[in-house]
């Protein structure tokens, strides 16, 4: 039973995922011309260059922080090394894409897709935001905290209907993906840091009630 549970999460988790890094591209192919769409995959292809190039350090801490919560073990602060080791990473690049876009375009993509130099910086903080998702709701996954990562779904979801409704230029749909990826996000690390108090709470309350503290 946990084990189709899981299966059930797991699956929930990436099908979310997956949905929200890529909803906007069909979307963008359905409403938009062919050459603005050729652009905005051109952006798709190197926002993915954040995501997946961050995604090892998930894939390392998914089940370091799974056997210390199996211990009994701390495991806060591996999960925060993760999620500063992905800020670095996905910084470093976005901070490159926005200083040079145009140059980051024609040497990883071509020429062609120059024009899209513009969105750059923001689709690249969008995928910044994706992979730092990522790297929160594995945490919750190792941890098995499932109630947060039922968020993604939500997420999702919205993110395809507001695309659907507003969608009068490309900025704009980068714009609705960063609205509801920050949205997202905050709302996982406020579980998180809830969760954290709420932990710090118990344990102090069993302090006081064995009179070890005074």
């Amino acid at each position: 039973r946990r084990i189709g549970k899981e299966s059930f999460v797991s699956l929930v988790m990436t099908i979310s995922m997956v949905a929200l890094f890529n909803v906007d591209v069909v979307l963008v192919r359905h409403f938009f011309s062919g050459v603005e769409s050729g652009l905005y995959a051109a952006l798709s292809v190197l926002g993915k260059i954040i995501y997946f190039g961050s995604s090892p350090v998930a894939n390392t801490m998914l089940p370091m922080v799974s056997r210390a919560h199996i211990k009994g073990a701390g495991f806060h602060r591996m999960f925060l090394t993760s999620l500063f080791l992905t800020v670095l990473f996905a910084g470093g690049v976005t901070g490159m894409y926005a200083l040079f876009p145009r140059q980051s375009l024609t040497i990883l993509i071509g020429s062609q897709y120059a024009a899209a130099a513009t969105y750059l910086p923001y689709f690249s903080l969008f995928l910044s935001l994706c992979a730092l998702i990522n790297i929160v709701t594995m945490f919750y996954f190792s941890t098995h905290q499932f109630v947060p990562i039922l968020f993604m779904p939500l997420a999702a979801t919205v993110q395809a209907v507001l695309i659907w409704l507003y969608h009068p230029t490309l900025l704009a749909v980068v714009t609705v993906s960063l609205g509801v990826t920050a949205s997202l996000l905050g709302m996982l690390l406020l579980y998180y840091a809830y969760a954290v108090y709420a932990e710090a709470s118990l344990r102090h309350r069993a302090r006081l009630s064995t009179g070890k503290v005074h």
